[in-house]
């Protein structure tokens, strides 16, 4: 079964047809070293290994202004429903998803 976060990275991930390297650079562009994230962690989001760190994805909502700041919001809405909205139709859709399956 994928899981919300699953969904919103693979297909932002598509949306911008980047290799698993070319989001993570993509992703950590203009950030503080520390805040960088890997091809490795991307896959790990993919795959539902992990999920993405709360820390990053505020810095992402406080320091950009692009498709990056969607994204976090809409990983938010995915990892916190009763306190955040998803940004995109991505997220919404996941998230419609993800209530969906739970009816199964």
């Amino acid at each position: 079964m994928t899981t919300p976060i699953q969904k919103i990275v693979s297909v932002y991930r598509k949306q911008k047809c980047s290799s698993l390297r070319d989001f993570a650079r993509d992703l950590s562009d203009g950030l503080n070293k520390e805040d960088q994230v890997t091809y490795e962690t991307i896959r790990n989001w993919e795959r539902g290994e992990y999920k993405p760190n709360f820390g990053l994805l505020m810095t992402l909502v406080m320091k950009t202004r692009d498709w990056r700041m969607d994204f976090a919001f809409d990983i938010l809405a995915a990892m916190r429903p009763e306190i955040y909205e998803p940004m995109t139709q991505i997220g919404r859709d996941a998230l419609k998803l993800a209530a969906l399956e739970k009816e199964k």
